[in-house]
């Protein structure tokens, strides 16, 4: 799962700020 997160939310993002940022939001959601 985390793989295909990788590759897609930097893509909607644009930045990889947003894409830590997420990474943290859905850790913190578990």
């Amino acid at each position: 799962m985390s793989a295909i997160m990788d590759i897609f939310y930097p893509r909607l993002t644009g930045t990889q700020r947003e894409t830590k940022r997420i990474s943290v939001y859905l850790k913190e959601k578990k």
